[in-house]
């Protein structure tokens, strides 16, 4: 009877160890997370202060300056965020058909679709998702191009390839424009990278363009499709509390207001 009321309490005691311990470990995750929350907040409001210094030369005078990390330690976490300028992508609600025709992963018939489609303008670019035709496959081409968020200008600082050419941009167009944009030593993220100040100053400060490519970027200015600067920018956080790595956030914010949080 001793033996087996041995084995009984030894067998209770670590089923109560495993519920416990499962418990702790619950809590535990439930606290990083809580706690992870604030860091991010702190991000957001530290990205604020960044946003609100871009006035400065000496440090963010562009926006391609803000992509770079900024790091800070809070307590016992710590937080790195990067801050992009949502006119990079193409403003889904407000693009004529040709221009997200040339997306990847779009041809002229979803392109259609989209611009036609009942639920434009779309409050999240996830909704296109629910366009006739368009396929999770086909979603995944041109999600990362796109946004719902802004006035539909691209800024020709910040946006990549695929952006500028759905615009209608040639390859050699891009390509000098991205030779005016790594400076003369031709590398990203060094001291001599330049940045057009403003779409007016692109042709001056190109220079070898055709006519044809001239009329691309006249076009694009008159009818204010190109700029220069973002009003709305993506913040990607990463957290970290007592060592463990945290929650990811994406924060979209006109730098006065949270515009979605997704975590």
């Amino acid at each position: 009877m001793a033996l087996w009321a041995l084995v009984f309490f030894s067998l209770l005691c670590a089923g109560l160890y495993s519920v416990v311990s499962s418990y702790a470990s619950i809590m535990k995750r439930l606290e990083d997370r809580i706690l992870c929350r604030y860091l991010a907040k702190a991000a957001y409001y530290d990205a604020l202060s960044v946003l609100a210094g871009k006035a400065d030369p000496d440090k963010y005078d562009n926006d391609l300056k803000l992509g770079s990390d900024h790091t800070s330690g809070l307590g016992s976490g710590k937080y790195t965020y990067r801050i992009i300028g949502e006119e990079n992508k193409i403003n889904i609600n407000k693009a004529p058909q040709e221009v997200l025709a040339r997306l990847p992963g779009m041809d002229k018939g979803l392109a259609e679709h989209i611009t036609l489609s009942k639920l434009r303008p779309f409050y999240v670019k996830e909704e296109a998702l629910l366009v006739e035709g368009i396929s999770e496959e086909k979603y995944l081409g041109f999600k990362d191009f796109v946004t719902v968020y802004g006035e539909g200008k691209v800024n020709v600082n910040i946006a990549s390839h695929e952006v500028l050419k759905a615009l209608g941009m040639s390859d050699g167009l891009i390509s000098q424009i991205d030779e005016f944009l790594l400076g003369p030593d031709g590398k990203a993220g060094t001291k001599d990278d330049e940045a057009f100040k403003s779409a007016d100053v692109i042709l001056t400060a190109l220079k070898w363009i055709s006519t044809e490519e001239k009329t691309v970027i006249l076009n694009l200015t008159a009818s204010g499709t190109l700029t220069a600067e973002s009003k709305v920018y993506s913040l990607k956080v990463n957290t970290e509390i007592f060592g463990r790595i945290g929650p990811e956030y994406d924060i979209i914010t006109d730098g006065r207001r949270i515009l979605r949080w997704i975590e």
